[in-house]
């Protein structure tokens, strides 16, 4: 698709354009940057960005039983005053 500047959004640089750091017009089998270059275009297919599956939830699971932790630590005079002026809630 055409963006409303006319310049053509592509799904992934070339790795050869990736590591010259240059804009790859993505086109096949010869970017230009590797046609002006002599060099082979190929695109290495990268893995999904974020967190691994599961890696959220356990981060909360851990901070729930870290919390609970903190609270059985602290003697209930102080947890009622803390809670009254808690600015979290």
């Amino acid at each position: 698709s055409i963006s409303t500047r006319g310049r053509q959004h592509i799904k992934a640089a070339c790795d050869e354009c990736r590591r010259r750091k240059l804009r790859c017009d993505g086109q096949q089998p010869l970017c230009g940057g590797c046609q002006d270059s002599g060099s082979i275009c190929e695109i290495t297919q990268r893995g999904t960005r974020g967190p691994r599956k599961g890696y959220i939830k356990a981060l909360k699971n851990r901070v729930v039983d870290l919390e609970a932790m903190l609270e059985s630590r602290i003697d209930p005079q102080q947890q009622q005053h803390s809670t009254e002026t808690s600015d979290f809630d």
